[in-house]
């Protein structure tokens, strides 16, 4: 079996909420094959091909991570009241700091070449990652990816009309439109169903993220197409704060 490796320079945007299970803010390799598997759904849909590369309990996985990386945990000083209101439930921990780096390397089947390359994209578009990723912490960018075109399909994306200088204005402005009154008729939907299916997974359809861009940052919000006839009413009441960047 041919395998290929990535040697790739990431850094965190915002903080991180990682941590061992004495809940030390800590770099671990867990976190991310979980995340590089979470895509993976969003992507191809967890088809019979899920197990035979990311492992299960009948066989092991094909890809192979190892992160590495010299950041040390510090507290977490949020004062904002949004980023508070998004970090509900970590305000107490500890975490890793934005704006420093670390490796992650990946080696893979190289027939799957294709398939780990536009996960990757899709983190580095709209990937966070630990406690809080869907509200924005824990950002990542992959320096030196080589991006693959439309790693989502059925997603549409928005993002700030301005730059910003630090990653707090940026995150604080896609927070306020997803905690304000225009999309509470979606936080009410998703409560509901939480409610009723409260030992089943319901994940938030709205992915908060902070991407940077010439040394300035923006805040973008990914739109997973499963919210049926509340899709295009979400998009709608996004249109009015951000501009779209994306829809298929």
């Amino acid at each position: 079996m041919e395998l290929e490796t990535l040697n790739l320079d990431c850094e965190f945007l915002t903080p991180a909420f990682l941590g061992n299970a004495n809940q030390d803010a800590e770099l671990r390799t867990a976190p991310f094959k979980g995340m590089l598997r979470w895509w993976y759904r969003q992507i191809y849909h967890g088809n019979e091909n899920e197990d035979k590369i990311f492992g299960s309990t009948n066989c092991s996985s094909k890809v192979k991570i190892e992160v590495k990386g010299n950041l040390k945990e510090k507290p977490n000083e949020l004062r904002n009241f949004t980023l508070k209101w998004l970090a509900y439930g970590g305000t107490t921990r500890n975490v890793l700091p934005e704006n420093k780096s670390f490796s992650l390397k990946i080696s893979y089947p190289i027939e799957h070449k294709n398939i780990i390359k536009t996960i990757l994209t899709a983190i580095d578009l709209f990937g966070c990652i630990g406690l809080k990723s869907r509200n924005g912490f824990g950002s990542i960018h992959i320096k030196n990816l080589e991006k693959f075109p439309n790693p989502i399909p059925n997603a549409s994306y928005f993002e700030t009309r301005e730059n910003f200088g630090d990653w707090q204005s940026a995150l604080q402005k896609i927070g306020d439109i997803y905690k304000g009154d225009d999309l509470k008729f979606y936080r009410r939907m998703l409560k509901n169903e939480i409610s009723k299916n409260r030992y089943d997974r319901y994940p938030k359809h709205l992915l908060l993220k902070v991407v940077k861009e010439n040394d300035k940052f923006k805040g973008r919000i990914l739109v997973l197409k499963k919210q049926g006839e509340n899709y295009e009413e979400i998009k709608k009441k996004l249109k009015e704060h951000l501009n779209e960047v994306q829809s298929r």
